[in-house]
C-alpha cells in the first residue's frame, strides 16, 4: 500500500512538472543568473488582420493577389490592360504535366494563343480574349468544330492590346 501510495506521488510530480511550462532566461550580466518566466507571463504578438482593398483578394499569409473579377481595368507594361471578359475553356485538371501536354497539342490543333491558368487546385487550359459573349460563342463554335466537343464559355480577366 505504502509502495502504491509512492508511485502515485511520483507519477503527479513528473505529470505536474511536464504541465507547466516555464522559460528560462539568461541575464546578460557577469553572475549569469537564470530567472523563470512563466508561461502566462509570456508577450504573445498580436494578430494582424491585413484590410482588404477594392479589387484584390488577401490570403491569410498577408500576400496580395489581384482579383480576376475585378470591373477596375488594370494597365500592364507593355500597353496590354487587362478587363473582365470571357474565354472558351477546354480542359481543366489537378496535374501540372497533363495540362502542359494538353496546351501543347491544342497549340498545335488550334494555331491560337492558349492560356494555361493555374487557379488553387486546378489547372485551366482556355483559349481567346473576347469581350462580348457573341465573341465567345462564335469562338465556342470554332473550338468545338476542331475536336474540343466539351469546351466551355467562362467569365474571367482577358488582356487587350
Amino acid at each position: 500500500m505504502r509502495y502504491l501510495i509512492l508511485y502515485v506521488l511520483i507519477f503527479a510530480l513528473i505529470l505536474e512538472g511536464c504541465t507547466s511550462i516555464s522559460v528560462v532566461k539568461e541575464k546578460q550580466d557577469d553572475t549569469a543568473k537564470k530567472e523563470i518566466i512563466p508561461e502566462e507571463a509570456l508577450v504573445k504578438p498580436p494578430v494582424v488582420v491585413a484590410e482588404k482593398e477594392p479589387g484584390e483578394y488577401q490570403p491569410q499569409g498577408g500576400s496580395s493577389i489581384p482579383n480576376p473579377y475585378s470591373e477596375a481595368n488594370q494597365p500592364s507594361p507593355g500597353g496590354v490592360v487587362s478587363q473582365l471578359g470571357w474565354r472558351v475553356q477546354l480542359f481543366n485538371t489537378d496535374k501540372k504535366v497533363e495540362a502542359d501536354d494538353f496546351e501543347k497539342q491544342a497549340v498545335e490543333k488550334l494555331g491560337m494563343k492558349i492560356y494555361n491558368e493555374y487557379e488553387p487546385p486546378y489547372y485551366k487550359i482556355r483559349v481567346g480574349n473576347c469581350e462580348t459573349p457573341e465573341e465567345a460563342e462564335k469562338l465556342l463554335e470554332k473550338v468545338k468544330e476542331n475536336g474540343y466537343k466539351n469546351a466551355w464559355i467562362v467569365q474571367c480577366r482577358i488582356l487587350i492590346e
